[in-house]
């Protein structure tokens, strides 16, 4: 595998809340010499912070179709990518160091969006969408993330709903963009995710330099 993982290059980890995001994005680190980890959630926060007036700066992923209006399916995935398109500026700044300061970065985050390639022309960009396609599974792993905080766990059981219907567009846009597509609830846990991410990041080098 040492062709793709000697070069510098960006990686994107995203999905939707309790696919083991922040576990892998860490562990992936570990594969590179020299690497910087950003989470999307913060950069979030500083959008938020320079940008107050935004109509997505109080929403969530789950909640942004308020935005659009009714909560139908259209207003769902319409809302997500305008969520989305908030943090997209401060996304893309930071990729453009990867180029000037030789490293990779990988980012962790629902936010990220396998278009920053078509955006970052020279840059190399891997977008990894992770998934979990079992109901029951997923609402376990918010149960195991929320650690006995009864007002998270709440609120993110009763989004699942939105957060599915978030994660099957995110499918159909990784597939129209050859993004790697990783279901975290067909393996035999996180390590077992790894090897399949790192796989198929190797056998994504022959689209990982066209933009």
């Amino acid at each position: 595998m040492a062709d793709i993982f000697e070069k510098n290059c960006v990686i994107g980890l995203y999905g939707i809340n309790s696919v083991g995001k922040s576990v892998l994005s860490q562990k992936l680190t570990e594969k590179f010499k020299v690497c910087e980890l950003q989470s999307t959630d913060n950069l979030l926060k500083m959008t938020k912070y320079f940008y107050p007036e935004n109509e997505y700066a109080h929403c969530s992923s789950c909640t942004a179709w308020k935005v659009r209006g009714s909560k139908t399916e259209v207003n769902i995935i319409e809302g997500f990518k305008g969520y989305r398109e908030y943090v997209e500026g401060l996304i893309n700044c930071l990729i453009q160091r990867v180029a000037a300061e030789n490293f990779t970065m990988i980012f962790e985050g629902i936010h990220f969006n396998p278009q920053c390639r078509r955006n970052n022309e020279g840059i190399v960009v891997i977008p990894v969408l992770l998934t979990l396609k079992n109901i029951e599974k997923h609402r376990q792993r918010i149960i195991e993330k929320s650690n006995g905080r009864k007002e998270l766990e709440e609120r993110l059981l009763n989004n699942m709903q939105v957060s599915r219907v978030i994660q099957d567009f995110l499918i159909s846009e990784a597939k129209e963009h050859r993004s790697i597509i990783v279901d975290t609830g067909e393996s035999g846990g996180p390590d077992d995710s790894l090897k399949e991410i790192l796989k198929k990041i190797n056998d994504y080098r022959p689209y990982a330099y066209k933009n």
